[in-house]
């Protein structure tokens, strides 16, 4: 009699075992009445790998997943966490560089050549899924033997630049990219994939931007995107830095046009000691790309959301956003970036020491508000955009149209209208927008609401909101 059942109850109880991957097999089993069913739970979320690694519960191989990927079961799958298996795993900060030592060596080049292996032999299964079939891939880099490069020996002081002040001895970290560049990969287009993430493990075995942005770039459908630059950085490989923001701003532009949802941190542009002069982040032509990119992407007419977080607390010029004061007596001690090398023996960064950087450079964000603003003008369909500051005292622009959205403080006494998108400022170092800012995204300072929760011991909470006039920056 259980059989007679409606699928609808079936389909209930099979949601109690949807954890229980070995029970909904055996029920998929039974007969074809329940294998649909149950098969639902089962493919909800996948997980694959470019080649068989090492048993682990849920996981099978591409070949696999091929097989068992018939059309009906396209229709059940919701996320695919696709790991790609490389030859080796690059430890990542553990050596230094020899005489004869060249980054482009047979262990990057062999890791390369899988990766690309990897995603090609994925998107070749992945191209005749109907369009219909939106899924989210989880994309994750693993190394099957650890070791280090040919000409490198192990440092275990590599990550710690007060132990080793010659950043060039020490081998830059190794992120996952095609082995052939630009136009000359050829990799079909995929219509299925709505999402695109991926996942950083404990090991940090990672995707470069420019490998991401190609993976994207074939995704024609793609409607989000996820773009992380992970990843504590030495502060000598400013050039590495610069480079991965390079590659960063060259994919944007060509980028599918679907694209709704645009997702980007970089909190990791950052000096390890807020001691040490930020990071001058352009490239050679005193031009920061990545900030040109995002304000002039021929993306943002077809956004909807837009969030910029984790933004370091430097700007690509190099200049921090905050100032601090010295405690009486800590002048003395206090490093001096003139004195060149010189200043690695201040016990300030031979000590790991931290100041205090509270004093507000208000001119810095005003000018990066003042660009957001301007730039919103371009994005007709935008419902959501914020940018938050990665500092302890975190400053956070949000704009939206969606009531509800913001959790206002009770204080506030502002209502968003529906109709009327809501511009939302709230800063623990008392930012207060100008009029420029103002005139930028088109309201009157008179008719902003601001809620001042006065100066506390670490921080002076200012919260600012105002509605504006139009349902539309166009």
């Amino acid at each position: 009699m259980a059989h007679r059942l409606p699928p609808e109850l079936w389909a209930q109880i099979a949601s109690y075992f949807q954890e229980d991957r070995p029970t909904l097999a055996k029920c998929a089993r039974v007969c074809r009445q329940w294998q649909p069913v149950f098969e639902r739970f089962i493919y909800r979320k996948v997980k694959v790998e470019s080649e068989e690694f090492q048993p682990k519960d849920g996981f099978i191989s591409l070949a696999r997943f091929k097989t068992l990927a018939t059309e009906l079961r396209q229709a059940f799958v919701r996320r695919l966490e696709y790991t790609v298996v490389m030859p080796y795993d690059i430890p990542e900060y553990r050596a230094t560089k020899l005489e004869g030592y060249n980054e482009k060596n047979a262990i990057r080049d062999a890791n390369n050549e899988a990766f690309q292996a990897g995603i090609l032999s994925l998107f070749e299964v992945l191209k005749s899924w109907k369009d219909d079939a939106k899924i989210t891939i989880t994309l994750v880099v693993q190394g099957r033997v650890r070791t280090l490069e040919p000409e490198t020996e192990a440092n275990d002081h590599a990550k710690e630049w007060q132990g080793e002040l010659r950043g060039e001895r020490v081998v830059r970290p190794y992120r996952a990219q095609f082995a052939d560049d630009g136009d000359a990969l050829v990799l079909p287009e995929v219509t299925c994939v709505d999402n695109l993430l991926v996942q950083y493990s404990y090991r940090p075995q990672r995707i470069s931007p420019g490998g991401l942005s190609q993976i994207a770039r074939h995704c024609v459908a793609l409607r989000r995107l996820h773009f992380d630059m992970p990843g504590k950085l030495r502060p000598d490989h400013v050039e590495y830095m610069r480079e991965r923001r390079e590659a960063l701003a060259s994919g944007l532009s060509r980028l599918p046009s679907a694209l709704q949802v645009f997702d980007c941190m970089g909190s990791s542009e950052h000096p390890w000691s807020n001691t040490l002069p930020a990071l001058d982040l352009r490239s050679a032509n005193k031009i920061d790309v990545l900030s040109s990119s995002l304000q002039t992407s021929s993306l943002w007419p077809r956004l909807e959301t837009n969030a910029l977080d984790g933004v370091p607390e430097n700007i690509p010029s190099g200049e921090w956003l905050f100032d601090y004061e010295l405690s009486p007596g800590d002048e003395e001690d206090f490093p001096d970036p003139a004195t060149g090398d010189e200043i690695f023996e201040s016990r300030w960064l031979r000590e790991e020491y931290e100041i205090s950087r509270e004093k507000m450079k208000p001119e810095h964000l005003h000018r990066a508000f003042i660009s957001l603003g301007y730039a919103s003008r371009q994005m007709p369909v935008l419902k959501l955009l914020s940018f938050g500051l990665a500092s302890s005292l975190r400053t956070v622009l949000t704009f939206t149209t969606s009531p509800g959205v913001i959790d206002l403080d009770p204080s506030c006494t502002h209502t968003p209208s529906s109709t009327r998108p809501l511009l939302h400022f709230r800063s623990d170092s008392a930012y207060r927008p100008d009029w420029r800012v103002a005139d930028a995204w088109g309201f009157a300072l008179d008719d902003m609401q601001v809620v001042d929760e006065g100066p506390r011991e670490y921080y002076h909470r200012l919260v600012c909101s105002v509605a504006l006039d139009r349902p539309r920056l166009d």
